[in-house]
């Protein structure tokens, strides 16, 4: 849920906050570690 959520808010500002894309592409990368 928490991912979902965050990968919305990522599409919305990715062009415009590459941090924010930065930093959700981290969070999808532990995401499939902990999978």
């Amino acid at each position: 849920p928490k991912t979902e959520s965050y990968g919305d808010m990522n599409m919305e500002n990715s062009t415009n906050d590459p941090v924010t894309n930065i930093c959700h592409a981290t969070d999808k990368q532990l995401f499939t570690l902990v999978e």
